[in-house]
């Protein structure tokens, strides 16, 4: 798997026209949505008080905008992190760890990244920054 993770990180860093499709679940449960073609698109669909774990949470407003293509790509260099450092990736969900799910025309990834690591908080950062 090792050299898939890796082969698939050389590709998202290095091929723009690849049809990228992407699903993170933050570590509140909030999902992140993006496609990057026919026009790079995020979707925020956000945890309500009805569904989180304590009741109270509510990640805020849904949120649906375009995505330049420098974003797209400053989105590719993250996701190749969270992929190529098998370290940090964990066998189950468990509270506050996020689910990335990546799809290309080529290949399909998921993995759990341990709640609190480095690529999963670069990850949420540049989605947070994404969604406004």
């Amino acid at each position: 798997m090792i050299g898939g993770l890796l082969g698939f990180g050389l590709m998202l860093a290095g091929c723009k026209k690849d049809n990228l499709s992407v699903k993170y679940a933050d570590g509140s449960g909030n999902l992140y949505v993006i496609i990057s073609q026919p026009r790079p698109h995020l979707s925020y669909r956000p945890v309500s008080p009805a569904l989180s774990s304590s009741g109270i949470y509510h990640g805020g407003e849904p949120v649906e905008r375009n995505l330049e293509p420098t974003q797209i790509q400053a989105l590719r260099v993250r996701l190749e992190a969270a992929l190529k450092n098998q370290n940090v990736h964990i066998q189950h969900r468990v509270k506050m760890s996020g689910a990335l799910e990546v799809y290309s025309d080529e290949q399909t990834f998921s993995v759990i990244l341990s709640p609190g690591c480095a690529e999963q908080v670069a990850l949420e950062k540049l989605l947070q920054t994404l969604k406004q």
